[in-house]
């Protein structure tokens, strides 16, 4: 394995352990809160490393372009993602998170026509039970607690015990800088078809922090979601022309 692959990984690996550090924060600060500040220290690392110059060479369309992922490939994906988390399994939201793959092939055939062939098709199929058998399995078993979704006219910062503030940091930077950085140098260097078997690392470590620091229990339910979406990654990237976008 070269160091480009492990770059990969590596991002994918904080991804997936973002999913699980989102729930912890969750639980004490509330979504718009959190959300807001993973954004505020984002632009204060980012902005003295900002370039005028290099603002000039974007063309008009590349700024709609980027205005729109950022929109909703950044802002409503975390925003969606922390209120879903708050409210299931890091276990679970792992799995459904890495199905991203097969969302977009899904939107790609109902929005613009492309028609997928049967890897894609089937990498489909497999997202969609994977997300039912985790939803089924999470009705019978009862909601979680949303703790952290509350108003925040009411908000109490000094009951946040200060390592939960040390993850809004972490948080910050991982999942916003430190991920991207990793992914777009290693995918350089990596063929397209190849980049979508790293996002089967996403579901595994959100999974692993799960386990080890919120004490959660993997379910069967969770096991066959679990190989579902990922063998549906996997067949998705036999064939894969594009690389597909990083999930934050």
């Amino acid at each position: 394995m070269n160091r480009y692959a492990l770059l990969l990984i590596t991002s994918m690996l904080l991804v997936g352990s973002n999913v699980g550090i989102g729930k912890s924060i969750v639980a004490f600060v509330p979504v718009p809160l959190f959300a807001l500040l993973r954004f505020v220290i984002a632009m204060a690392v980012l902005w003295p490393l900002l370039r005028a110059t290099k603002l000039r060479r974007v063309k008009r369309d590349e700024w709609i372009n980027l205005f729109l992922q950022a929109l909703f490939g950044t802002f409503g994906f975390t925003l969606l993602m922390l209120n879903g988390v708050a409210r299931t399994s890091a276990v679970a939201a792992g799995v459904i998170t890495s199905t991203i793959p097969a969302v977009v092939a899904l939107l790609s055939w109902l929005i613009m026509k492309e028609r997928p062939d049967g890897r894609a098709l089937a990498s489909i199929a497999l997202a969609i039970v994977g997300v039912v058998v985790i939803n089924v399995a999470h009705v019978q078993a009862g909601a979680d607690a949303t703790a952290g979704t509350g108003s925040l006219a009411h908000f109490d910062y000094r009951a946040v015990p200060s390592s939960v503030w040390m993850l809004v940091l972490w948080y910050g930077l991982s999942a916003s800088i430190f991920s991207f950085w990793l992914w777009m140098k290693g995918i350089r260097h990596v063929p397209g078809s190849l980049a979508g078997v790293f996002s089967a690392v996403l579901p595994v470590a959100a999974a692993l922090y799960g386990i080890e620091f919120l004490g959660e229990r993997p379910t069967l339910a969770h096991g066959i979601a679990l190989a579902c979406v990922v063998a549906g990654i996997g067949l998705a990237s036999l064939k894969a022309r594009s690389v597909p976008p990083i999930a934050s």
